[in-house]
């Protein structure tokens, strides 16, 4: 993370600057040589959305440039590009999926819900997700956002927004059947995808339940839809992106307003089940 406002010789700018040259030099064990060839990375202010103030470089001049001559307060967050992803028809893509967390507080309180988890929260990992496609074919050889983001607000605005897919936007049984039984995307993809959804909530369990107790639960409960965003590297591997809590929500396509009615609709019933103490 870097604090806003952070001149070239910040400490967090001094720290990233180590970790740029490792991977650049293939020191970095967390970075394979597959992602590193260019060392391109993706800066992006933490209170932005829909690809607002994202930037793509692969120099660390760039990236201060792009930093300094940003408007808006906050921090920011620089993250490791995925130079070799999966590809759509030789498209990036990304992946949404939508998950209901809510409070499952286990002391036994009169008023707690019928049924009670030891971990204090419940997750739900809606059944479906559908792939965001960008709308020209991938290349490193060049950074601007049209390529490279697949926000929608981005994709919008560029020059063939809509050319190969309306919205786009694709399902599940697309992405299936156009990669083929090689890379399993239901059989082996997806299971992976869940399994990191459920690892990013662990990994922050503690920091909710604290807030969760300093609310005084159970008389406060918990309840949230959030879209985690994921990418998958070019031998099917997942990685998590991001999560947001505030996702939005028009319809990009016909059919992407069906899914994400169904979305809503699993989601108001599994508020509703949970509310009246029902086992969903």
């Amino acid at each position: 993370r870097l604090p806003q406002g952070a001149q070239a010789g910040n400490p967090e700018w001094e720290s990233f600057g180590r970790v740029f040259d490792a991977v650049a030099n293939g020191a970095d064990e967390r970075v394979p040589a597959s992602q590193g060839a260019k060392n391109l990375w993706l800066l992006k202010p933490t209170n932005g959305s829909c690809g607002k103030g994202i930037g793509v470089a692969g120099s660390l001049d760039e990236l201060r440039r792009h930093y300094a001559g940003s408007e808006g307060g906050g921090e920011w967050v620089v993250q490791k590009y995925v130079e070799a992803p999966l590809l759509y028809a030789g498209r990036k893509f990304d992946v949404r999926i939508f998950a209901l967390l809510e409070s499952a507080s286990s002391n036994g309180a009169k008023n707690d819900f019928a049924w009670t988890t030891d971990l204090g929260l419940r997750l739900y990992v809606h059944r479906e997700g559908y792939g965001r496609t960008t709308s020209e074919d991938f290349s490193l050889k060049e950074t601007h956002n049209t390529m490279h983001l697949t926000n929608y607000a981005v994709q919008k605005g560029a020059r063939h927004a809509g050319r190969y897919e309306k919205g786009n936007c694709v399902s599940f049984a697309d992405l299936e059947k156009q990669l083929g039984p090689e890379v399993g995307w239901s059989e082996k993809v997806v299971p992976r995808m869940h399994a990191l959804i459920a690892d990013a909530v662990l990994a922050a369990r503690p920091e909710l339940l604290d807030t969760l107790h300093a609310a005084n639960t159970p008389h406060a409960n918990y309840r949230t839809l959030l879209a985690f965003d994921l990418i998958v590297e070019e031998d099917g591997h997942p990685l998590l992106l991001e999560i947001n809590p505030y996702p939005g929500m028009a319809p990009q396509s016909d059919w992407h307003g069906r899914y994400l009615k169904r979305v809503m609709d699993d989601y108001v019933g599994a508020c509703v089940d949970t509310t009246m103490g029902l086992t969903p």
